[in-house]
């Protein structure tokens, strides 16, 4: 990238890859992306799986207050997960009216409750901010220096940097085509 603020983004992004690869057991690398890039540090990419699914991650570098969440939108249902904080509210399969009345407090309550209790086990267990890094550090480490499982197979790895280096390809000036 070009841009200092590109390269921040294209650090970030592979979070975004990984997430849906794991949330929907589809290879990332191989998908069709396309990318809206308003300006520089500002990332939207779009590809749909061959099984249907509709994937969208988005990166702003301008956005306040910043934020990290996963949206799961479904037939059965939905689920938003915050990132930053450590917690997700699940939404069941509704549409009727009274259901688009109580949705607001009914999604406010449950998110009040689930990061309450976030909040109060991070606390305990002294993990103050980025919730589950610990942890994926702990095994990282252990797998490097003790020969343990790693915390992601190596085909994981691969491919969300091919992923990542496919959106690379994308961005307005970039030579080089996708990756064969």
């Amino acid at each position: 990238p070009s841009s200092a603020r590109d390269m921040i983004a294209a650090e970030i992004i592979p979070h975004g890859f990984s997430i849906a690869r794991a949330l929907t057991g589809e290879a990332v690398g191989t998908l069709s992306w396309r990318l809206q890039r308003p300006e520089a540090g500002e990332w939207r990419l779009a590809a749909a799986t061959p099984s249907g699914c509709s994937l969208s991650i988005v990166v702003s570098l301008a956005a306040r207050p910043t934020f990290a969440s996963c949206r799961v939108l479904g037939t059965r249902g939905s689920a938003t997960a915050d990132l930053f904080h450590g917690f997700a509210v699940l939404e069941p399969p509704l549409s009727s009216r009274g259901y688009k009345i109580r949705r607001p407090f009914t999604t406010g309550l449950h998110q009040i409750i689930q990061s309450t209790g976030s909040l109060v086990a991070r606390a305990a267990h002294g993990e103050t901010a980025y919730p589950g890094l610990r942890s994926l550090c702990r095994q990282s480490y252990d797998a490097f220096f003790n020969e343990g499982n790693s915390p992601f197979r190596d085909d994981e790895v691969v491919d969300v940097a091919i992923a990542r280096d496919v959106a690379l390809a994308l961005l307005p000036g970039t030579r080089q085509g996708p990756p064969s």
